[in-house]
């Protein structure tokens, strides 16, 4: 009897965590989508930021610059970019992504690092105080050292992935944004300097 009591309590304290966990995902989508409309002065009711991420992780996998949305996926690539390596690979990116900007009535991954990178995730942080994941501080923590250096630094991303899988977040695109968004910023360095 005492076994099935510990089991039960077992299973609704990780409901519990998930449910938290949830929770603090939708607020920080919230804040990041309220944001970005304020930005943009976007007036679509059905926008959601997360969408043209996802558009534009689709758009990496179809171009064949990696072949699946992982860790491992996700560190080759920054090594890559690093190295400017493939440029012909990451020219198409680029203009891929411009031409998601263009149809989402956005302008560029410099508008919105602030925002997804350390700004709402530190609202979120401090609003929930006790109830905060470790991907969400670790989002804030590595937002605020890239922010230092032009929010691209293969170092301090490559380990903030390394966090985020660590903590088995990597499958949620609330803490892939800043990592894509990371990507996106230094594409546009790159190929707004060589023109």
């Amino acid at each position: 009897m005492n076994f099935i009591k510990y089991c039960i309590l077992f299973l609704l304290s990780g409901l519990l965590i998930t449910c938290n966990s949830s929770k603090i995902e939708n607020k920080l989508r919230t804040c990041v989508n309220q944001e970005i409309i304020e930005t943009y002065g976007i007036i679509d009711e059905e926008f959601d930021y997360y969408n043209f991420i996802s558009e534009v992780e689709e758009a990496i996998i179809d171009l064949g610059i990696v072949s699946s949305i992982s860790s491992e996926s996700y560190i080759m690539l920054i090594k890559e970019i690093s190295k400017n390596s493939d440029t012909l690979k990451f020219e198409k990116l680029n203009n891929k992504i411009k031409q998601l900007y263009s149809q989402y009535h956005m302008f560029n991954a410099f508008n919105e690092l602030y925002c997804v990178c350390v700004d709402c995730p530190f609202k979120i942080v401090v609003q929930e105080k006790s109830d905060i994941n470790s991907s969400l501080l670790f989002q804030v923590q590595y937002g605020n050292q890239l922010e230092k250096k032009d929010f691209f630094d293969k170092n301090i991303i490559i380990e903030q992935i390394e966090n985020i899988e660590y903590n088995n977040d990597f499958d949620k695109i609330e803490y892939r944004v800043p990592i894509d968004l990371y990507i996106m910023h230094e594409l546009e360095r790159k190929y707004s300097k060589s023109r």
